[in-house]
């Protein structure tokens, strides 16, 4: 049975004139289907480096906060790949680096393969008639 969880990206921004130090941010949101739990919502304080990329810090920072809500390492990383290729495309284009304010924002939808209680009957039957006897 496959474990990774099927998700969608999408990606937005907004910039404003910044009035003092430029203020970067990536928002993620993270909405889980087919469960009862609501909109997952953080924000991160970005860096780039020179070459407009996202610095290992704040991709760090990203990827413990993705596994800390349940995304696999696989798609924490697939993500924070995807928001890096983002960032690096909205950073270059730019025209007053240093006098904007960046708000990247990051929504992730999460189709989680939930059990049916068929699945999980048919799960334990087929435990049961595989156990062996201790010899």
């Amino acid at each position: 049975m496959n474990t990774e969880p099927n998700y969608a990206l999408s990606f937005d921004y907004y910039t404003k004139e910044a009035t003092t130090v430029p203020k970067r941010e990536i928002i993620v949101n993270i909405k889980r289907e087919n469960t009862n739990q609501t909109c997952i919502s953080f924000m991160i304080g970005f860096l780039t480096t020179a070459l407009r990329y996202l610095t290992d810090t704040t991709t760090n920072v990203m990827q413990h906060l993705l596994i800390y809500h349940d995304i696999t390492l696989n798609a924490a990383r697939s993500i924070i790949e995807s928001t890096n290729d983002h960032v690096y495309n909205v950073v270059s284009n730019l025209t007053d680096h240093q006098g904007t304010d960046l708000h990247v924002i990051v929504s992730t939808c999460i189709k989680v393969q939930t059990f049916t209680s068929c699945n999980i009957c048919s799960h334990i039957m087929t435990s049961h008639s595989t156990r062996r006897e201790v010899s």
